[in-house]
This record gives C-alpha cells, structure tokens and sequence, in this order.
C-alpha cells in the first residue's frame, strides 16, 4: 500500500472562499520526491533527502470542502488517512521540481503554473 496525492485547484482566492466543491481533480502519479516538496510531515522516510518547498495549511474551520464520488456529493474534511484536509497556495506549488517525474506529473504541475499565484489548492492524501 502506497501514498497517493489528489490536487483541486479553486478558482477563487482564498479571501473569499466559503465552500468548494473539488470538481477540479488532479490526480498525480505516484513520486514520493515530488509529495515531499509538498508535505514531508506526510510524507516521513520516504520523501529521502528532499526540501519542502510548500507549508500546508489546514482547511479553515469556515471553508466547507465536497468531492464528487460514486454515491454523490460528499462533505470532507480528513483525507483517506483520518488527517485534516490541508491547502497550499499555487505559488508554493509552483516551487515544487518535476524533472525527474513521470510526463504526467510535469503536466500537472504545466497547469499549476498557469493559475494566479493566491489561488488555493486542496491537497487530498489518499
């Protein structure tokens, strides 16, 4: 079993976000350097010997998150793992290095740098 990262990007700056609904899903493949940039906390041993370059934050209490699943829309608040739902803002992720992942990891992070820096992005460990 193996750790998996969901992206969903907001189209609002975080100033004026009340509910989301993550209909935006960017699945990225499995890279632990990647995930480490983004959460080493998560991430522990298996990220080896890289920087963090992103500071997750926890959902605000006030901020409301829903995903699409197969039996409808579903309020969350904790990832597959029971931990509180965290974001980063798209600037962070656009620190984060992919030359050595897959073409669809490096596309992923093409689109996230093509979102307006404060934008926020939900990060769903699964």
């Amino acid at each position: 079993m193996g750790m998996d990262l969901t992206l969903y990007p907001h189209n609002d700056r975080i100033q004026e976000w009340r509910s989301m609904t993550g209909s935006s899903t960017l699945d990225l493949d499995r890279h632990y350097k990647v995930f480490a940039q983004i959460d080493k906390k998560v991430m522990g041993d298996a990220g080896g010997a890289v920087k963090q370059v992103c500071s997750p934050k926890p959902l605000p209490p006030n901020v409301t998150f829903h995903v699409y699943e197969d039996e409808g829309i579903k309020e969350r608040r904790t990832d597959k793992w029971g931990e509180g739902l965290t974001y980063v803002e798209a600037w962070e992720l656009k620190k984060v290095k992919t030359s050595d992942s897959s073409d669809w990891n490096k596309a992923v992070f093409a689109m996230i740098q093509a979102l307006p820096d404060s934008y926020p992005v939900v990060l769903y460990w699964r």
